[in-house]
């Protein structure tokens, strides 16, 4: 998942895993009706 730079996952799986480690350039998170999203800042886009 290195180049993975945005990830819609239902939150109750997001529960189960820890994202930051599996993706860890995802820094940023927000909720959803039931849905997570976890994106690398724009910042960092090349």
């Amino acid at each position: 998942m290195k180049r993975l730079s945005c990830l819609y996952v239902d939150t109750e799986v997001a529960r189960q895993y820890d994202i930051s480690a599996l993706a860890p350039q995802l820094r940023e998170r927000a909720e959803m009706e039931g849905i997570s999203l976890y994106v690398w800042p724009e910042k960092y886009y090349d």
